[in-house]
């Protein structure tokens, strides 16, 4: 198992968190072939168990993601996954970080340095997604009184206009970083580059470590959006806000849960 370890060391270095790390090295360490000479067939034998669709889709992954490695690093040839297509999950609802959890989460993202103090502010007020805050030039933001925004790149190359006002806790951060920054990538690493995906979860597994929490990345823009609908958005303006393509996507937020019933119910008696 030499290479997976060489491969779960490289996962390491290049910042992913322990949960993927750990999930990784779960789903790989049972991989019963000849890793070097695999073929499709083998890789098919290994995923042939009666495994439940997350676990299966998450050992895939896995699986994919090695072999991606083992040919990216000159190990193998050919990749013996690039003939297997993955496997769908069914779309589950959204899971908003409770706010007693998310006050604990942002007292500790406030003793964070300027940029990534910044760049989870602005995850949790403006709801964009991991990828989008990173993608983030100082020219995308707009300064203008009365007419404060952001210029999105989002998914599909689709770009969305997201207006922030002096309220929200980014704004003070943002305007600071702005400044510092002058031009070009508004978040950087220690090397003055743009920060990476995985320099944004270097600071989340930071994050949830020292809260002892478990949450994803992901959770901060369900909770921005969750809210907006809650506060009584119009369905079509939070699509716009959050760069949905579908309105089926954005109504998955409109979902009651058991306690907003009873909450409801309590209120007749």
């Amino acid at each position: 198992m030499t290479l997976v370890n060489d491969f779960l060391n490289d996962l390491t270095r290049r910042g992913y968190s322990r949960n993927t790390i750990r999930s990784y090295g779960y789903a790989l360490k049972n991989l019963d072939c000849d890793i070097e000479n695999a073929t499709t067939a083998d890789i098919m034998q290994a995923l042939s168990q009666d495994w439940k669709t997350s676990t299966a889709a998450a050992r895939q992954a896995a699986i994919k993601s090695f072999f991606g490695w083992l040919q990216d690093t000159e190990r193998i040839k050919h990749n013996p996954t690039d003939g297997i297509g993955n496997i769908r999950l069914p779309d589950s609802l959204p899971r908003p970080i409770p706010e007693t959890d998310l006050e604990k989460i942002f007292l500790k993202v406030k003793t964070y340095p300027l940029i990534p103090r910044t760049y989870f502010f602005l995850l949790r007020d403006i709801g964009c997604r991991a990828t989008e805050g990173i993608s983030l030039d100082v020219e995308d933001i707009s300064w203008e009184k009365g007419q404060e925004s952001i210029r999105i790149k989002g998914k599909g190359n689709r770009e969305r206009i997201v207006p922030f006002d002096w309220t929200m806790d980014c704004a003070q951060h943002l305007k600071r970083l702005c400044n510092q920054q002058k031009t070009g990538p508004l978040f950087v690493s220690q090397r003055k580059e743009r920060a990476s995906y995985f320099w944004a979860y270097y600071w989340w597994d930071k994050t949830m470590t020292a809260c002892d929490m478990d949450y994803t990345i992901h959770q901060l823009r369900h909770t921005a959006i969750t809210n907006w609908v809650n506060s009584g958005i119009n369905l079509m303006a939070v699509r716009r806000l959050a760069g949905h393509r579908l309105l089926q996507t954005t109504e998955r937020y409109t979902q009651i849960s058991t306690d907003d019933l009873r909450k409801e119910l309590q209120k007749t008696q």
